[in-house]
């Protein structure tokens, strides 16, 4: 992990255990470019069983952002895909890549990465 540009790190389901990782040692180091999560699981009720530590990741100023999509919710929200998620943070995105030369880390499922 680069921690001297920006990063957005995208990760479905099992995905964002990597950035896990990624969260610690930005915490212990206390240093780093922002960072963006972006997160896409099948039902936020079920299957987001890092809710509570990514939102301590976010008061602790370890990561600035965290962009949620779920793919089967059960409370009869439309599907919503990680690369959907992405497509409304363009001008994030733009930034992070031309204006600072960020990183992206896509971590999980074959096909969603060629999906983003």
């Amino acid at each position: 992990m680069r921690d001297d540009v920006p990063m957005l790190m995208v990760g479905p389901g099992t995905g964002i255990v990597p950035f896990v990782a990624f969260a610690e040692e930005r915490a212990h180091l206390k240093t780093g470019k922002e960072a963006h999560l972006f997160f896409g699981c099948r039902d936020k009720n079920n299957d987001f069983i890092y809710r509570d530590y990514f939102a301590e990741m976010m008061d602790n100023k370890v990561i600035d952002s965290y962009n949620l999509a779920f793919s089967r919710p059960q409370d009869g929200s439309p599907k919503n895909y990680v690369q959907d998620v992405l497509a409304t943070q363009t001008e994030l995105i733009v930034r992070i890549f031309k204006e600072e030369k960020g990183c992206l880390y896509i971590c999980g499922a074959t096909k969603m990465g060629a999906d983003v």
